[in-house]
């Protein structure tokens, strides 16, 4: 598995397919085919009434909106970054099992859009505080992630990267760094 920087010593992707798994998320969530492709293949979940009612237009509008607040948000963090600052990654980064209210090791995290019930979701494994490994993202339209296919993937992408970390006695920032450098 290969983790590639997104911002150095403290924000890191999962790489596949030689792109890494945020900037793919990203790219995704802002292109207008895609998404009505997406929404067209999830059309009941997207009917559910867990977002309301919904037309596939208005989804769209509305993740287009959520994507540019995300970015906005993920600029901020690397500007705080790059001038020394606490980045922010803790706060925008949540336990993915909202009963967790304590630092587990190898954490599966989220994070949301920027939008009250934002359906927009970033995973990631934390390794250490300020410090994470994204796995990917999804658009999660159910109320569970063990309802959908696109969310079960990510549930399995979240699993796999922690049982890699796992594998190479990757427990915290020391054992992450040195691992990156080998």
């Amino acid at each position: 598995m290969e983790i590639v920087p997104i911002f150095d010593k403290c924000l890191y992707s999962v790489c596949v397919e030689g792109g890494d798994e945020l900037a793919a998320f990203l790219e995704q969530i802002q292109d207008v085919e895609w998404l009505m492709e997406f929404f067209s293949n999830n059309i009941s979940d997207l009917e559910s009434g867990f977002y309301g009612s919904i037309t596939v237009s208005q989804a769209i509008e509305r993740t287009l909106d959520e994507a540019r607040q995300l970015n906005k948000k993920l600029l901020e963090i690397n500007s705080l970054h790059n001038n020394g600052k606490n980045t922010g990654l803790d706060s925008f980064f949540k336990p993915l099992i909202n009963t967790e209210t304590k630092a587990v090791e190898l954490q599966k995290s989220k994070a949301n859009g920027p939008r009250h019930k934002s359906w927009i979701r970033i995973y990631a494994i934390k390794v250490e505080k300020h410090v994470y490994v994204v796995t990917g993202g999804t658009i999660k339209l159910t109320e569970n992630m063990n309802h959908s296919k696109h969310t079960l993937l990510e549930l399995s992408k979240l699993t796999k990267c922690r049982d890699f970390l796992k594998s190479n006695d990757i427990i915290d920032s020391d054992s992450f760094f040195e691992f990156l450098t080998d």
